[in-house]
């Protein structure tokens, strides 16, 4: 999906369509990369076991539902929960094509808990006499692994800083504005070898203060600027990029100098040949809530094995219906991919998918940057051995 480009959408269609582009274009990763004969649900054979390849829906009793609203109105008490999480030991896992839908069993019963609803996956089993299919093993798309970077002929680094979750009132704030524009003058060399920072998501206070922090943060150093679940913008997947009437002093350098970019979430760019793909993190907490991942770091993961960037979209996550395409599937494995507004910082570096021609892979860095407000932490990654180090203020 390219950044910071508005697209035409249309609501009046239906969401199915969306599935229906994301089951197509994704099945071809299998025949593609893999080596399965998959079948249609419909073609299923009793006393054989076979594979299929299909869009998983999960029934989960504790899911909240839109229904509410309805019941609301004619006065009917619902009781409503809020979790953190609403898996259950009830939940019941099925998989659909074009041709029908089975539900699954798996063994041990917990692994229905490592797929959500939305995820196109490869499963191999056998249609037992109760009619439901027993699952033996579980394949992931597959892509081909990034690149490898070049070397760099340089003795010094270059960084790239990531940032999310800003409150500019707070002290914290001032002081990485102090220290981008060398106020605080530290880490001199450092600071002079940072290429970009990339700000993911929700940035608090009044308008105003926002565009100056903005404007000040761009006259030193070029910004990309995502939108967020709590950023003036439309919540819907993917999120387009800030309005320019809304930052009228920042916003006015992008076409002059380009040094800051309204960009869209999630947001993909490249530096130095290397490719980055991130979000502001509304999807990694969605994945979070609907699974039994321990962290965001292994939600970060299990996007990037599934090939998608939002699966439970547009399940249990608002986003854009698309008739054509679906914008989210990731068709190119980045060598970074990070995600905003994380509770920790945590990072790792793990091969994902099938080597090229040459017979070498890439590392994939999975990087989570935890809210500025909260934890006064900002992320430089280091280029291009793509370690990253802590900031504090």
């Amino acid at each position: 999906m390219p950044s910071g480009t508005l697209e035409q959408a249309n609501y009046m269609q239906q969401y199915s369509q969306l599935y229906f582009c994301r089951l197509a274009e994704m099945r071809n990763f299998y025949s593609t990369y893999t080596d399965i004969t998959r079948v249609a649900i419909s073609q299923l054979n009793p006393v054989q076991t076979q594979w299929v390849v299909g869009i998983i829906f999960k029934q989960m009793p504790l899911k909240p539902s839109i229904l509410k609203s309805y019941a609301d109105d004619i006065m009917l008490t619902v009781p409503e929960l809020r979790l953190l999480n609403y898996t259950s030991g009830d939940d019941r896992v099925y998989v659909e094509d074009e041709t029908g839908r089975i539900e699954c069993v798996f063994h041990p019963e917990d692994r229905k808990h490592d797929v959500v609803t939305g995820m196109v996956i490869a499963l191999q089993g056998l249609v037992g006499a109760d009619g439901l299919f027993r699952v033996n093993e579980i394949r992931l798309p597959m892509h081909p692994a990034p690149i490898p970077l070049p070397c760099s002929g340089q003795s010094a680094k270059q960084y790239i800083c990531f940032l999310s979750g800003v409150d500019v009132r707070t002290p914290a704030a001032q002081l990485f504005l102090d220290y981008v524009t060398g106020c605080l003058g530290a880490d001199t060399v450092q600071l002079g070898a940072c290429m970009r920072v990339i700000v993911a998501g929700n940035l608090r206070g009044e308008r105003s203060l926002l565009d100056l922090f903005l404007k000040t943060l761009a006259e030193h150093l070029p910004v990309d600027l995502m939108p967020g679940e709590e950023d003036p913008v439309h919540a819907a997947f993917p999120q387009q990029p800030w309005h320019r009437l809304l930052l009228p002093q920042s916003a006015s350098q992008d076409d002059a100098q380009n040094r800051l970019v309204r960009c869209s979430n999630p947001h993909a760019f490249q530096i130095n040949g290397c490719l980055f793909l991130g979000t502001s993190g509304q999807n990694v907490k969605n994945f979070c809530r609907f699974s039994r991942v321990r962290n965001e770091l292994e939600a970060l993961q299990r996007l990037l094995e599934c090939g998608h960037l939002a699966p439970t979209c547009p399940d249990t996550m608002a986003c854009v219906p698309r008739g054509d395409h679906d914008p989210l599937v990731i068709r190119e494995v980045p060598h970074v991919l990070f995600t905003g507004n994380a509770d920790t910082f945590r990072y790792q570096q793990r091969v994902f998918g099938a080597a090229r021609n040459a017979g070498t892979a890439a590392p994939v860095t999975l990087l989570t940057v935890p809210r500025f407000d909260a934890t006064g932490t900002a992320v430089l990654l280091a280029l291009p051995e793509l370690t990253p180090t802590t900031l504090q203020f």
